[in-house]
Parts: C-alpha cells; sequence; structure tokens
C-alpha cells in the first residue's frame, strides 16, 4: 500500500509546487518615480472606471514599488493641486513609470488668473493688427499650465447675439507664450497641427463668457 502511497504524495506535491511557482512567477514589480507635486498615489486592479476599485495598496516616494500580477491596473494620485483622475498602466513585466499627473481644475483656474495678461501678450505680438479688435472673453489652461485655450471675442460684442469670435491655442516653451497655428471658429487637426484631439476638443468646447 505504501507502494501506491508515495508516488502519489510525490505527484501532489509536484503539481502544487508547479502551480505555486506558475502564481509567483505571474508577479511582476512596479516601480514609480513621483514628481514633486504628488503626495501618494493608491493603486487599483482591472480597467479605469466611474466606479473604483478597491485599493491593493497605496505608494509613496519613501516606498514606491509594488509587485503585482500581469494584468490591467490603474493609480490615482494624490498632492496639493494635482488632479485625481485614474491613469491606467498595464503589467506585462517589471515596468518603471513616473507619476506626473495634470494640475486639478482649481489650481489651472488659478494659473489661468495669472497668466491672462502673458497669453494677451502673446496674442498681440503675434497679431499686432488684428488683435486690438478683439478681447480674450474665456481662458482656460489644461494638462500641467502649458496649454492654453481662448476665445477671442469682437471688442463690444453682444454677447446675447453672438458672432464673429474665434478660438486659439497657445503653447507655453521656455516660459513664453507662442500661438499654435491660427485663431479659427472650430479648431481641427488640419488648421491646428501637433496638437492632441483632446486638447483640440476642450477648447473647441469653451463657451463664451
Amino acid at each position: 500500500m505504501k507502494r501506491f502511497i508515495a508516488p502519489i504524495i510525490i505527484l501532489i506535491l509536484a503539481t502544487v509546487g508547479y502551480f505555486v511557482a506558475q502564481e509567483l512567477l505571474s508577479y511582476r514589480t512596479a516601480s514609480f518615480t513621483f514628481d514633486q507635486s504628488v503626495e501618494s498615489i493608491s493603486i487599483h486592479s482591472g480597467e479605469d472606471s466611474d466606479e473604483a476599485m478597491p485599493s491593493l495598496k497605496t505608494l509613496t516616494p519613501d516606498d514606491s514599488s509594488i509587485r503585482l500580477k500581469e494584468g490591467a491596473y490603474y493609480y490615482i494620485p494624490s498632492g496639493d493641486g494635482v488632479s485625481n483622475v485614474q491613469i491606467p498602466f498595464v503589467v506585462a513585466g517589471d515596468i518603471a513609470l513616473t507619476v506626473k499627473p495634470d494640475y486639478s481644475t482649481d489650481k489651472l483656474g488659478e494659473l489661468a488668473t495669472a497668466e491672462l495678461g502673458a497669453v494677451q501678450g502673446a496674442l498681440l505680438q503675434k497679431y499686432p493688427r488684428v488683435i486690438d479688435g478683439f478681447e480674450v472673453n474665456n481662458l482656460a489652461l489644461f494638462q500641467r499650465g502649458e496649454w492654453a485655450g481662448v476665445v477671442l471675442a469682437p471688442v463690444g460684442m453682444d454677447t446675447a447675439n453672438p458672432e464673429g469670435y474665434y478660438r486659439a491655442i497657445l503653447h507655453k516653451v521656455n516660459s513664453q507664450w507662442q500661438v499654435v497655428g491660427t485663431p479659427r471658429i472650430v479648431l481641427t487637426l488640419d488648421n491646428t497641427p501637433n496638437v492632441s484631439r483632446e486638447l483640440l476638443t476642450s477648447v473647441n468646447e469653451l463657451s463664451l463668457r
């Protein structure tokens, strides 16, 4: 009887060992480098969604790596002035990611107020003969404040019956605002090159104030 039991035990142990080894080998290391504006991130499994999954772990600059099974995940950053949106990532091997999220809506609004004069100056420098007849009716900053979208309206325009207003995009390079493309009624990938579709959509959605 013992002759039969011993091989069975060995087979069971080998099978268990195989699956344990496979489980361990399916885990990878995800390492994160934090921008100075980020205090922590919470790691979640699955695709990003409106309903957040439970946090697997909270990482900080002092504890910035985690072992994860291969698959889809997302993280939610926390910090002063950063956007708390879900940021997806995929683990297919050991990975190293930089955590540098966009600024929050509130911070971008504060920056827009501070940058209004500089944006107006860049537009005046680019179109000195035209811009005098227009004013910045609405200004919004995007991402980390390096992209700006503006609504240019004729001076004295009746907002109850608006007409003849345009939208424009500016990019801040080396601390200087530069106009991208030409102001248009509707900005597209064709008339405003080197700008993401997402940004174009956001600027086209800016309304008159």
